[in-house]
């Protein structure tokens, strides 16, 4: 003004135009996979996309797809090593991006050091692992079956390695590594490996090499290796041919080939995968018949289903680091119903089951965490579908002796015909594991919902029959309760001490049942709840 210059300051900051990561935040370690990823929101962004590689840029490991949202499943990303996240924003039409690292760390402590599988591994070396959320010490065992410790034991440990000694030149291995957290041998992960290099062979076990009659209503069955990670069955008109079937890389001993040539000479081979190689064995037969056998392929479901049970530890749930489990889990520590129903329907295809299978959900009160998950398969003969249940190891039958479905429990259970279902358990462990859980398990079955059919949460068959009242307070042993609310949708109640906010939003406003030794309503007053004990009828 007048030639001379003035001036006002003002503050301001610009709008970022892209979205960062909240969690892993940048330069993060000891990241929890198990956690979902999440990042900050951009107003009228048009979306967003997640990736994780193992280079700056890259979606290798991880691509969360284009969402609105502002989190995603981090899933089973490695351990150990820098990650690089890269999370595009949408906006006007552009995408812009952000740039991170973190490091992802396990629930439980990893073998890096031999890993799963591996041969030929020199012992003078020490074993090594990874760290873990949380961990106050470890503690490694050697032994010659899975969890032992007749070999070697480090004791108890704050160093992710030990050099055993005395280690044995040959023979098959197992390791464990165990996670110290609270004070408690709380978590562990399993490998198997060799110190010597490994050339084993499966061999055909089922047709016999050179039969001239063979039906193929049975299943091809061949040899165990313990220590192979893959198997490949080859069928052909040639010696190693492969032109009339090819299983592919299969976990699996046995599979159904239906519709082979009749009364030609046939060439099988079967493969094991050991430490990335292959060894093979061939087989020679002729098939005679191509029927279907109702008997043949229950027997077949029946035996995936304790398949995949063996799959996880006895103690903890916890799936073996050599196990198709394991990758339905990670990166959470052990497996729920639903990776047993999982695994198992993947399972049934490498088997190649030829009848129908599905998952199933049933449930004894309709709220979310009360149901349970399942398969049913369909019998040929009858055409009726039938349970198969992987988390228990068990599968049912009717009084007349015929396979049971859901729906038939499940009446015998609402009219309290008890008697009505047999249960055939499928493994070594017999009735364990319905005996451990904490609720009989015909009482799982009150209500089914068959694939496609909804679940509405608070509608179906009430448990209100199966309770018993209990006065408050309550004590004693460790049992399964339920509370009815009084006045409103939930109600504080004391559970072992602590006051916890239970929601009633299940059938006849009943809670989702919960285990406790002891139950109390704040301030001794019960007039917010009634307490019920879920009654055990069959196991």
């Amino acid at each position: 003004m007048k030639g001379v210059w003035r001036y006002t300051d003002s503050t301001f900051s610009a709008a970022p135009l892209a979205a960062t990561l909240i969690y892993p935040g940048n330069g993060a370690v000891n990241v929890d996979r198990s956690r979902l990823a999440t990042w900050t929101t951009l107003p009228n962004a048009d979306g967003y996309h997640l990736y994780v590689g193992s280079t700056l840029g890259a979606r290798n490991l991880l691509d969360c797809n284009e969402t609105q949202g502002t989190s995603c499943a981090l899933g089973n990303l490695p351990v150990g090593a820098t990650l690089f996240a890269r999370l595009y924003t949408r906006l006007g039409g552009v995408w812009r991006y952000a740039d991170s690292t973190f490091t992802a760390t396990p629930i439980a402590a990893e073998l890096v050091h031999p890993l799963d599988g591996a041969t030929n591994v020199d012992v003078a070396q020490p074993f090594q692992w990874t760290t873990a959320i949380g961990a106050e010490a470890y503690k490694l065992s050697i032994g010659s079956t899975p969890g032992g410790a007749d070999i070697a034991d480090s004791g108890e440990t704050a160093s992710t390695s030990y050099l055993a000694t005395g280690l044995p030149s040959s023979g098959i291995l197992y390791a464990r590594v165990w996670t110290k957290l609270n004070g408690t041998w709380a978590r562990h992960s399993d490998i198997m490996f060799s110190p010597e290099t490994r050339n084993d062979v499966s061999s055909i076990v089922t047709p016999v090499d050179a039969t001239t009659h063979f039906n193929t209503l049975q299943p091809f069955q061949w040899s165990a290796v313990a220590i192979a990670r893959a198997y490949r069955l080859t069928i052909g008109t040639a010696p190693g041919g492969s032109d009339l079937h090819d299983s592919g890389e299969i976990g699996v001993t046995r599979r159904f080939v239906p519709n082979l040539p009749l009364g030609v000479p046939l060439f099988g081979q079967v493969q094991a995968k050991i430490d990335g190689v292959w060894t093979a064995s061939d087989f020679t037969f002729q098939v005679t018949g191509n029927t279907v056998s109702s008997v043949n392929q229950v027997k077949g479901a029946l035996w995936a289903t304790n398949f995949v049970r063996e799959m996880a530890s006895d103690d903890d749930g916890r799936p073996f680091g050599w196990s198709e489990l394991v990758r339905s889990v990670a990166p959470r520590y052990n497996a729920l119903d639903t990776d047993y129903a999982a695994t198992l329907l993947h399972v049934l295809g490498e088997v190649n089951i030829l009848t129908p299978a599905r998952r199933l959900q049933v449930a004894f009160n309709a709220t979310p965490s009360d149901v349970h998950t399942l398969v049913e398969v369909v019998e040929p003969n009858s055409l009726r579908w039938i349970v198969v249940d992987p988390t228990f190891d068990v599968a049912a039958r009717r009084s007349d002796g015929t396979w049971a479905s859901a729906d038939d429990i499940s009446a015998a259970s609402l009219t309290s015909n008890w008697s009505a279902i047999s249960y055939v358990f499928l493994g070594t462990a017999g009735d364990a594991y319905v005996h451990s859980h904490y609720l009989d398990y015909p009482l799982l079955y009150l209500n089914v919902y068959h694939e496609g059919q909804p679940f509405v949460p608070g509608v179906g068959n009430s448990p209100l029959p199966y309770l018993e009242p209990v006065s408050l307070p309550a004590s004693g042993v460790p049992a399964s309760y339920v509370i009815a609310c009084s006045a409103s949708a939930s109600a504080d109640v004391v559970i072992d001490g602590a006051t916890v906010l239970v929601t009633c939003d299940g059938i006849d406003s009943l809670s989702a049942v919960f285990a406790a030794s002891t139950v109390a309503a704040p301030g001794g007053s019960p007039d917010a709840f009634q307490l019920g004990r879920v009654t055990r009828f069959v196991f």
